[in-house]
């Protein structure tokens, strides 16, 4: 080993670099794999670097090299493996109904489609609230705020020591996750927390009850009612799809509802598009 100082420097920074993203999110989860498979490529161009040509250079001068190497390597390799991680044959597609059963209660039917290679798993389903102060211009753009619901605001929900139903947020705009009070599989009331399975080439119809707080939408003249619907992928990765569904708008004497019509894929889970409109 002594004669290969290069491989034993990138065996060191291999394992500095594999400790700091070993526990970060799963997206970045294959760059220790992108590591090693750099150490065995150094391995390799060491074993070049002791032929004839190169044995003038010193250990300092192949180091530097070595590490031009490496940031070429990561960066012309990054996105391409980035994307074969997320590769995947599963197409899990949803739509909505949604229907107002009373003031505060809603039935929102999610209509499942496989048309991926691969059984797909639901977690569960629930409901994302956002209510807003905004200009009438056009209210058919306040569906939107459905897609402008972020991850982090969905998690800080989801622990909030106050629990489900309560609202985070600003005198603009604030936002709110509510569990179902039942939910129908098929026709047949869920009896468990297991997964839904939604088999390949076959569709689930999947209906949840949520009753809303009726104090949520007082000084406010936009309600923005997204389906969620939590999933789990092939590779075992949870995944959160924050979806349009319904926005209703106050306007003067009377109001405008916008309602989503489209197909969303939510599987294969893409933490940058959460809820994309299916092609």
């Amino acid at each position: 080993m002594n004669s290969f100082p290069v491989t034993k420097a990138a065996l060191l920074v291999a394992g500095i670099v594999q400790a700091i993203f070993a526990g970060l999110d799963e997206a970045v989860s294959f760059v220790p794999e992108l590591i090693w498979i750099f150490l065995l490529f150094v391995a390799v161009a060491e074993s070049f670097w002791s032929l004839e040509h190169f044995k003038h250079w010193d250990p300092r001068r192949k180091l530097v090299a070595c590490a031009i190497i490496f940031v070429v390597f990561c960066v012309g390799s990054y996105l391409p493996l980035k994307k074969l991680y997320y590769k995947s044959e599963e197409d899990l597609r949803v739509s909505f109904r949604i229907d107002q059963e009373s003031p505060n209660n809603f039935n929102i039917t999610y209509l499942f489609l496989n048309k991926g290679k691969n059984s797909a798993l639901i977690n569960t389903v629930g409901l994302f609230e956002v209510v807003a102060k905004r200009k009438n211009d056009d209210a058919s753009n306040n569906i939107e705020l459905c897609d402008g619901a972020s991850p982090m605001t969905l998690t800080m929900l989801l622990m909030s020591p106050m629990g489900k139903g309560s609202q985070i947020g600003g005198d603009s705009l604030r936002s709110a996750v509510y569990d179902a009070n039942k939910i129908v599989v098929d026709g047949a009331q869920r009896q468990s927390n297991d997964p839904i399975s939604v088999e390949a080439g076959r569709t689930r119809i999947v209906s949840a009850v949520f009753n809303v707080s009726p104090d949520h939408a007082k000084d406010f003249n936009v309600i923005a009612l997204c389906p969620l619907v939590m999933s789990l992928d092939i590779k075992s990765r949870s995944g959160a799809s924050i979806c349009k569904g319904l926005a209703w708008t106050a306007m003067g004497d009377g109001s405008v509802t916008n309602i989503s019509g489209e197909q969303f894929r939510i599987l294969p889970y893409d933490p940058a598009r959460t809820c994309a409109a299916a092609d």
